[in-house]
């Protein structure tokens, strides 16, 4: 299911004039989004939960801001990225850095690669490092937070209502695989936000539009030597904003992949079935059960939605 969800909103994002990218995360960030798009609807719960990367950043930046925070890190600490299964010096680790980790998002071109240790699929099955547990409740409260405060809730139930969510979240961040977000870049704007990059966010300097047009002419690309087919979306004030054309489906939301393509034919519809007849003899038992915890936690979140509209909400 998982694959033909990603297949079917890959092939709607390009023709809708798209670049599709992959990105994954805990299942434990699941809640705090879906906690405000039903208290707020969906279109206004941006403001409140960035469906990538949930902090809040103190102080956005253009583009050229971000560049040269990344430059000033490669002065300072190199450029040596990290090399899968090779020894050698620690890596720098460029996107983990307090000054550039609120700023950039990690992206893969496809759903999986070659080098399986960078991809997003190797993400969404092994996400314990992607956060803690402190950072996880850190975002989810903050999500909630302000989705609450602006509509006028008082601080001692927003405080009961984030220990509930807290819970939600804590059980939902057991779940395995992950969120598996694909995250579609206007074409017109690929430049101004996204680039080309190694581990860790150290850029190629590939120009990102040509490694897109035609991976498959670039033979480095697939070695191990390169880290993996990686990218990094910029976190700026104009990819920040709601209408710079950036458009996000979670892969494992059906309800939402099937709004999102219904308009759509799909450019390959063949692929997406032979997928689906493969995966279904061998896994369909499994992501059954997964999809059930998944409706589990959405069901106990949208509980707490509406003990907020209707029951403990101002008091």
């Amino acid at each position: 299911i998982l694959m033909g969800n990603y297949f079917r909103v890959a092939s709607t994002m390009v023709a809708r004039g798209l670049v599709p990218f992959v990105h994954a995360q805990s299942l434990g960030l699941r809640p705090a989004r879906l906690f405000c798009e039903e208290l707020h609807g969906k279109r206004e719960a941006g403001a409140f939960y960035k469906p990538m990367r949930a902090q809040s950043i103190p102080t956005p930046l253009n583009r050229e801001g971000v560049i040269e925070r990344i430059e000033a890190y490669q002065h300072l600490h190199g450029d040596n990225a990290w090399t899968p299964g090779v020894e050698g010096p620690p890596p720098s680790r460029l996107d983990c850095h307090p000054s550039l980790r609120p700023h950039l998002v990690s992206l893969s071109y496809c759903l999986a690669e070659p080098v399986m240790q960078e991809s997003a699929a190797h993400y969404a099955f092994n996400h314990e490092g992607l956060y803690n547990e402190d950072t996880l409740m850190e975002i989810s409260t903050a999500a909630i937070t302000r989705s609450m405060r602006i509509r006028g809730h008082k601080d001692e139930t927003i405080k009961r209502v984030a220990e509930r969510m807290h819970n939600i979240a804590q059980t939902a961040a057991k779940i395995q695989p992950g969120q598996i977000l694909i995250v579609g870049v206007p074409r017109d704007k690929l430049k101004r936000f996204v680039y080309d990059s190694k581990s860790f966010g150290h850029p190629t300097g590939l120009d990102i539009e040509k490694v897109t047009e035609s991976l498959t002419k670039s033979p480095r690309r697939y070695s191990i030597e390169e880290g993996g087919l990686q990218a990094r979306l910029m976190f700026t004030k104009e990819s920040l904003d709601p209408k710079c054309g950036i458009e996000v489906v979670i892969a494992n939301n059906k309800q939402e992949v099937s709004e999102y393509c219904r308009n759509y034919t799909l450019s390959s519809p063949e692929n997406v079935r032979e997928y689906a007849l493969f995966f279904s003899q061998c896994s369909g038992r499994i992501e059954e059960e997964y999809f059930e915890r998944v409706e589990q936690i959405n069901a106990q979140t949208q509980a707490v939605v509406q003990l907020v509209k209707g029951g403990i909400s101002h008091s």
